[in-house]
């Protein structure tokens, strides 16, 4: 669905860093003041001062019907493994795995532990995180095509697509502390 990662190669991320007092080097791959693989982070506090920021890069796109998976990873996988492999081994695992009657939340795990033990076997040394989604799984695109029909019939007539969401009452027993940090509030580690 993207490019291949191209972190480095962003002038806005390159421009920041400078701008900030850094550098970005090429030692054991590119680094922002050889030290770490990106310029966004939600950790590694100490690099902020060097342009370093904890505010993630977002774009969103419409899921179709014809989209059948997602994988949501870590540079650790993206080193070793280019996009179109791991959406080639993600899709055989997971049609693998269903075809011999895994569950399709099992089949996700199988998938992204693969693609795990795929980077690590090919000398990934940094951390790997790997999450498959199988976008087929339950009905998953009839759901989401009756999502769309409902928010294009409040538009229609002229409901903010959000205003049901709005006035429910709050989920769980009631009012208490979330468990969730604040913007405001400074994460452990962050």
């Amino acid at each position: 669905m993207f490019d291949e990662h191209l972190r480095y190669s962003l002038a806005d991320s390159q421009e920041r860093v400078k701008a900030a007092g850094g550098h970005i080097s090429n030692y054991n791959g590119v680094r922002v003041m050889g030290v770490l693989a990106m310029t966004r982070a939600i950790g590694d506090k100490y690099l902020r001062r060097y342009g370093v920021i904890p505010d993630p890069d977002v774009c969103s796109v419409p899921i179709t019907a014809q989209d059948e998976l997602l994988v949501l990873a870590s540079d650790g996988l993206w080193d070793k493994v280019s996009n179109q492999e791991a959406c080639d081994i993600a899709r055989y695992c997971l049609n693998n795995s269903k075809g011999k009657g895994a569950k399709p939340d099992v089949a996700s795990r199988i998938a992204a532990k693969i693609l795990m033990t795929i980077a690590m076997e090919r000398g990934s040394r940094d951390n790997i995180t790997v999450i498959v989604v199988d976008l087929f799984r339950s009905g998953f695109s009839d759901l989401n095509y009756q999502v769309k029909q409902d928010i294009k019939q409040e538009q229609q007539q002229g409901q903010h697509p959000l205003a049901r969401i709005a006035e429910a009452p709050p989920p769980g027993p009631g009012p208490g502390p979330s468990p969730l940090l604040r913007h405001d509030q400074d994460s452990p580690g962050g």
